[in-house]
């Protein structure tokens, strides 16, 4: 059973949180950036544990980040 005014929750959802989404616009360049981020950190593990030197790992680490990095600029920029 729900406790509460129905009419205060939907007031609250019409003055509050609606605006906030209907305001609220995804920024591509972070959202594909966490994306590389979080394919790094994956097979950062993985190679950890295939006893891969740590060297290796942030060598291999710094080169996606050079990659996300490009690709996230590559494809958030504004067309023309």
């Amino acid at each position: 059973m729900r406790s509460g005014n129905v009419f205060a929750e939907s007031a609250w959802k019409r003055r509050v949180l609606i605006p906030v989404l209907e305001g609220y616009r995804v920024n591509w360049f972070n959202l594909s950036f966490i994306g590389w981020l979080i394919v790094i950190v994956a097979l950062a593990l993985v190679a950890w544990k295939f006893d891969v030197e740590p060297f290796w790992i942030g060598i291999g680490a710094l080169l996606l980040l050079g990659v996300g990095i490009i690709t996230s600029v590559k494809h958030s920029k504004p067309r023309i």
